[in-house]
Protein backbone atom coordinates (compact mmCIF):
# COMPACT_ATOMS: atom_id res chain seq x y z
CA UNK A 1 0.00 0.00 0.00
CA UNK A 2 2.73 2.25 0.89
CA UNK A 3 4.16 1.78 -2.62
CA UNK A 4 1.08 3.64 -4.16
CA UNK A 5 0.75 5.83 -1.03
CA UNK A 6 4.26 7.30 -1.17
CA UNK A 7 4.45 8.81 -5.05
CA UNK A 8 1.18 10.39 -4.40
CA UNK A 9 1.98 11.88 -1.14
CA UNK A 10 5.19 13.40 -2.45
CA UNK A 11 3.28 14.76 -5.73
CA UNK A 12 0.58 16.37 -3.62
CA UNK A 13 2.91 17.83 -1.03
CA UNK A 14 5.05 19.21 -4.23
CA UNK A 15 1.57 20.92 -5.09
CA UNK A 16 0.96 22.00 -0.96
CA UNK A 17 4.40 23.84 -1.55
CA UNK A 18 3.54 25.79 -4.39
CA UNK A 19 0.22 26.62 -2.60
CA UNK A 20 1.73 27.92 0.23
CA UNK A 21 4.35 30.00 -2.28
CA UNK A 22 0.89 31.71 -3.94
CA UNK A 23 -0.84 31.76 -0.61
CA UNK A 24 2.67 34.13 0.81
CA UNK A 25 2.40 36.48 -2.70
CA UNK A 26 -1.56 36.91 -2.12
CA UNK A 27 -0.26 37.71 1.37
CA UNK A 28 2.31 40.15 0.87
CA UNK A 29 0.42 41.91 -2.06
CA UNK A 30 -2.64 42.59 0.42
CA UNK A 31 0.32 43.68 3.15
CA UNK A 32 -0.57 40.93 5.14
CA UNK A 33 -4.16 41.67 5.48
CA UNK A 34 -5.93 38.42 5.78
CA UNK A 35 -8.63 37.36 2.72
CA UNK A 36 -11.30 34.59 3.00
CA UNK A 37 -8.68 33.09 0.60
CA UNK A 38 -5.71 32.86 3.09
CA UNK A 39 -8.12 31.52 5.43
CA UNK A 40 -8.49 28.75 3.18
CA UNK A 41 -4.77 28.16 2.39
CA UNK A 42 -4.55 27.46 6.13
CA UNK A 43 -7.47 25.34 6.36
CA UNK A 44 -5.82 23.31 3.60
CA UNK A 45 -2.59 23.69 5.68
CA UNK A 46 -4.04 22.01 8.53
CA UNK A 47 -5.57 19.09 6.61
CA UNK A 48 -2.44 18.50 4.86
CA UNK A 49 -0.71 18.49 8.80
CA UNK A 50 -3.08 15.34 9.45
CA UNK A 51 -2.09 13.99 5.82
CA UNK A 52 1.13 14.27 6.88
CA UNK A 53 1.09 12.51 9.86
CA UNK A 54 -0.93 9.46 8.57
CA UNK A 55 1.52 9.01 6.23
CA UNK A 56 4.45 8.72 8.97
CA UNK A 57 2.60 5.57 9.68
CA UNK A 58 1.75 4.29 6.48
CA UNK A 59 4.62 5.23 3.97
CA UNK A 60 7.61 4.45 5.69
CA UNK A 61 9.54 4.88 2.68
CA UNK A 62 8.73 8.75 2.84
CA UNK A 63 12.04 10.22 4.78
CA UNK A 64 10.51 11.11 8.52
CA UNK A 65 11.71 14.54 7.69
CA UNK A 66 9.51 15.60 5.24
CA UNK A 67 6.13 14.96 7.05
CA UNK A 68 7.51 16.21 10.07
CA UNK A 69 8.64 19.70 8.81
CA UNK A 70 4.89 20.20 7.53
CA UNK A 71 3.65 19.29 11.47
CA UNK A 72 5.85 21.13 12.77
CA UNK A 73 5.79 24.26 10.65
CA UNK A 74 1.57 24.25 10.53
CA UNK A 75 1.77 23.66 14.30
CA UNK A 76 4.70 27.01 14.93
CA UNK A 77 2.58 29.05 12.92
CA UNK A 78 -0.90 28.22 14.37
CA UNK A 79 0.96 29.13 18.03
CA UNK A 80 2.27 32.18 16.50
CA UNK A 81 -1.11 33.53 15.15
CA UNK A 82 -3.08 32.29 18.54
CA UNK A 83 -0.42 34.89 20.28
CA UNK A 84 -0.51 37.35 17.92
CA UNK A 85 -4.20 37.02 18.41
CA UNK A 86 -4.91 37.66 21.54
CA UNK A 87 -2.55 41.01 21.53
CA UNK A 88 -4.82 42.84 19.86
CA UNK A 89 -5.73 45.61 21.43
CA UNK A 90 -9.30 45.16 19.78
CA UNK A 91 -10.99 41.93 19.18
CA UNK A 92 -12.77 42.77 16.18
CA UNK A 93 -10.15 44.82 14.02
CA UNK A 94 -9.04 42.67 11.08
CA UNK A 95 -5.61 40.39 11.66
CA UNK A 96 -2.78 41.34 9.56
CA UNK A 97 0.13 38.93 9.27
CA UNK A 98 3.28 40.33 10.21
CA UNK A 99 5.63 40.90 7.23
CA UNK A 100 8.47 37.95 8.57
CA UNK A 101 5.62 35.52 9.05
CA UNK A 102 4.54 36.07 5.03
CA UNK A 103 8.22 35.38 4.64
CA UNK A 104 8.36 32.27 6.20
CA UNK A 105 5.38 30.87 4.84
CA UNK A 106 7.23 31.68 0.97
CA UNK A 107 10.50 30.32 2.11
CA UNK A 108 8.61 26.97 3.85
CA UNK A 109 6.33 26.71 0.78
CA UNK A 110 9.79 26.96 -1.31
CA UNK A 111 12.09 24.39 0.95
CA UNK A 112 8.55 22.02 0.90
CA UNK A 113 7.76 21.83 -2.89
CA UNK A 114 11.23 21.24 -3.48
CA UNK A 115 12.39 18.93 -0.85
CA UNK A 116 9.04 17.02 -2.11
CA UNK A 117 9.71 17.30 -5.87
CA UNK A 118 13.18 15.88 -5.37
CA UNK A 119 12.27 12.80 -2.76
CA UNK A 120 9.55 12.29 -5.54
CA UNK A 121 11.57 12.24 -9.08
CA UNK A 122 15.08 11.72 -7.63
CA UNK A 123 15.55 10.02 -4.66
Amino acid sequence: MSTVLAPCYLAASTLVGVAQIVDAAILASRNGAVTKAIIRFSLIEYAWAGVSIAMLLLAPSIPWWLPVSFVVYVAALYVAARILASKRKVPTEPFVVPRAFVILGGVFGVYFSAASAWVWLVA
